[in-house]
C-alpha cells in the first residue's frame, strides 16, 4: 500500500503520457536540437504561494450555487498582479443543440512563471460550473493494485536483467529525486509493473528539468475548483485506463524504458516541448513531438498511439458529449497532444457536427 499511496502522489506526472508520451532519451538518433536555445528552465517565482492541500486528487466537491460574476471571483493560489497573455490551446465548443464547453489543452508539468495564466483562460474557467480532467489518480481504480506485480514475479521477468541493471543505476543516481518526487525508494521498483519503470524514470527527467506537477495545469485547476465549490468530474474511466496500459506489449515497454534512460537528454527534451507548448503553436510542437518519435517498429508505434491517443480521445470525446447533453457547462481539461493529434478530441466534436472555435 505504500507504493500505491506514493503513485497517488505523483500521479499528476505519472498519468500525464499525452503530452510527453513520446520523449527519446540515448536511443534518439532523429537529430534534435538539445542546444542553448532549449536549456533547462531555471523559473522565476512570481511569488505564488506553495498550497498545503494534500488532498487526493479523486475528491469531488458539489456546490448548487451559481458562480459570481467573472469580475468578483479572485485566483486563491496567486498573490501576483502580474498576468501572462499565452493562451496556447483553447477552444469554445458548440453542440447541435446549442450547449457550450470550454476544451483546455493542458500540460502536467510546469514552472511558477506560467502564473497568473492569461485572463482569457480564467474567464473561460470561471464561466464553467464545473472542472473535468483526466484520471489523474490511478487510485480511482477499483484495482489499483493491477499497478503491482504479483504471485512472486519481479521486472526482470518482462525486461531484460541488462536494461534492468541499466536502469537501476539511473534510478540510483536520482535517488533523492525519485523519494522526494514520488516517495519510492529503489528498492521498491522491482514489485512495479513495466508502465511504472517507464513513468517514474520520465518523473526523474521533469523533476531534472525543473518542471514539477505542482505547477502543472491540471493540479491548479483541481485546487481552484476545489476552492470555489465546483464540482471535479473525470473525462474517462480510470479501470479502462488501468487496463491498458498495463496491458500493452513487452517489447513496447522495453522500447519506452531503453528511450528514457538518458535522464539529461530526456530533460532538455521535455523542456523543449514545454517551451512549444507555451508558444501555442500546434505545428511546431507536433512537429517536434514526431521528431521525438523514437519508434524504428512500424508495428510499435501503432500499438504506443492506439493506447494513449485513438482510444483514449474517443473516450474523451463521448464523454463531452454526454457533458453537453446533460446541459453541464463544463471546463473539460485534457493534455494538449489530445486536441492535436492525428483523430485527436477536436477532430471527433467536428465531425459529430459540434461548431469549433480557437480562441487566441
Amino acid at each position: 500500500m505504500m507504493v500505491m499511496k506514493s503513485f497517488a502522489k505523483c500521479a499528476l506526472v505519472l498519468l500525464g503520457v499525452v503530452l510527453f508520451a513520446a520523449c527519446g532519451g540515448s536511443g534518439n538518433s532523429n537529430g534534435i536540437n538539445n542546444d542553448a536555445d532549449y536549456e533547462l528552465y531555471e523559473p522565476e517565482t512570481y511569488g505564488a504561494e506553495e498550497s498545503d492541500n494534500d488532498d487526493d486528487n479523486d475528491t469531488e466537491t458539489t456546490s448548487n450555487q451559481t458562480l459570481p460574476p467573472t469580475t468578483q471571483i479572485q485566483t486563491p493560489t496567486v498573490t501576483s498582479q502580474e498576468t501572462n497573455d499565452e493562451v496556447p490551446f483553447l477552444w469554445l465548443v458548440t453542440a447541435p443543440h446549442g450547449q457550450t464547453m470550454y476544451i483546455f489543452g493542458s500540460i502536467h508539468v510546469g514552472t511558477a512563471d506560467l502564473y497568473p495564466l492569461s485572463p482569457v483562460i480564467m474567464d473561460a474557467f470561471r464561466r464553467s460550473d464545473y472542472l473535468a480532467v483526466e484520471a489523474m489518480d490511478l487510485g480511482d481504480s477499483t484495482n489499483p493494485a493491477a499497478l503491482l506485480l504479483t504471485d512472486g514475479q519481479t521486472i526482470t521477468d518482462y525486461i531484460p536483467e541488462e536494461l534492468h541493471q541499466r536502469a537501476i543505476a539511473v534510478l540510483m543516481e536520482y535517488e533523492n529525486y525519485l523519494l522526494a518526487s514520488a516517495g519510492i525508494p529503489v528498492q521498491a521498483m522491482d514489485s512495479l509493473r513495466p508502465f511504472m519503470w517507464w513513468q517514474l524514470l520520465r518523473l526523474m527527467a521533469a523533476e531534472k528539468s525543473n518542471l514539477s506537477a505542482e505547477h502543472g495545469l491540471d493540479a491548479f485547476f483541481m485546487r481552484e475548483a476545489l476552492a470555489l465549490g465546483m464540482e471535479i468530474l473525470s473525462v474517462e474511466d480510470a479501470d479502462r485506463l488501468v487496463e491498458a496500459i498495463t496491458g500493452m506489449s513487452l517489447p513496447l515497454y522495453i522500447a519506452l524504458i531503453e528511450n528514457v534512460l538518458d535522464i539529461s537528454s530526456s530533460a532538455k527534451e521535455v523542456a523543449i516541448l514545454y517551451k512549444l507548448w507555451r508558444s501555442g503553436d500546434d505545428k511546431d510542437l507536433m512537429a517536434q513531438y514526431n521528431l521525438m518519435n523514437f519508434f524504428d517498429n512500424e508495428e510499435l508505434a501503432r500499438e504506443f498511439h492506439e493506447v494513449i491517443f485513438t482510444n483514449r480521445d474517443i473516450q474523451m470525446a463521448n464523454r463531452a458529449s454526454e457533458f453537453m447533453a446533460e446541459g453541464k457547462k463544463v471546463f473539460f481539461v485534457v493534455g494538449a497532444a489530445h486536441l492535436l493529434v492525428e483523430g485527436n478530441v477536436i477532430y471527433l466534436l467536428e465531425q459529430r457536427g459540434y461548431e469549433i472555435e480557437r480562441i487566441r
